[in-house]
């Protein structure tokens, strides 16, 4: 009897010694995922910032991919003021030429203008998606400002967007530290290709009152090796609108813009 329990003693012990290696081993996993252990070094910190510089980036490349689509979508404006756009399957299309004597005038936007908006977009819609805490360990502290103090950059090329910030975070952990201050994003949309075609619609409408796409579109062919597809409406009257893609069955990225059309009595 006393050899069972003496056999029943240790096996209770293995038990409770095996518990106490499993929370060991658990509570070590634990610490490893929220503290920074070891000695100092850039080096360890680095490693520390890496998941963060890829939050932000991701952040600013998911809202400039939704800002840029909207843009081109509604002609080159975020936010159309009123009595500036007609309103279609419920998108504020921006009027890019208002209706004058015989043609239309050039509402005058710039490339520099959509990158403005862009830049004011993408900066005010990120502190929506940051979660910088979530970064933050026990043994080493986060430094940030808010975001609003970020520099943010866009620059339009003809086939893809650029986006980059100024925006200072430090891991500090004594008398160590490593700054990340340098965020990039790039999105393929040919944003400033389409612009440039518009511009030029913009243009002949202005000057000469018709736009003629389909010898426009041969021509772009030619000169740039690149489809181009122009679809003009001359609806609802008396309002004349376009649609501008690379790819014919791409619905996802367009470019399109209102002519505002004078109203003629008698129609």
């Amino acid at each position: 009897m006393k050899l069972d329990m003496q056999k029943r003693g240790q096996v209770t012990a293995f038990v409770i010694l095996g518990i106490i290696i499993v929370a060991a081993v658990v509570l070590i996993g634990f610490l490893r995922a929220k503290v920074y252990l070891g000695p100092v070094t850039v080096e360890g910190l680095s490693n520390e910032a890496e998941p963060i510089k890829k939050h932000v980036e991701k952040c600013m490349s998911d809202i400039s991919d939704e800002l840029i689509k909207k843009i081109a979508l509604q002609g080159g404006y975020l936010e159309p003021g009123e009595g500036t756009y007609r309103l279609y399957n419920s998108i504020k299309i921006s009027y890019l030429c208002f209706a004058g004597e015989n043609t239309c005038n050039n509402r005058g936007l710039t490339k520099d203008g959509i990158e403005k908006q862009l830049e004011d977009g993408i900066k005010e819609n990120l502190a929506g998606c940051l979660n910088l805490q979530a970064y933050q360990k026990l043994n080493y502290r986060l430094d940030y400002d808010n975001i609003n103090t970020a520099d943010v950059k866009v620059d339009i090329g003809e086939d893809n967007t650029a986006v980059s910030m100024d925006y200072l975070i430090k891991l500090v952990k004594g008398d160590t530290e490593v700054e990340i201050k340098d965020f990039t994003a790039r999105l393929s949309y040919p944003l400033g290709r389409l612009f440039d075609v518009a511009r030029e619609i913009i243009n002949t409408e202005a000057s000469a009152g018709e736009f003629e796409q389909l010898t426009y579109m041969l021509y772009y062919g030619q000169v740039f090796n690149k489809l181009l597809f122009i679809e003009k409406h001359e609806y609802p009257y008396p309002d004349r609108r376009y649609e501008l893609r690379i790819d014919k069955n791409d619905n996802l990225f367009v470019f399109e813009f209102y002519i505002q059309g004078k109203e003629r009595k008698g129609l």
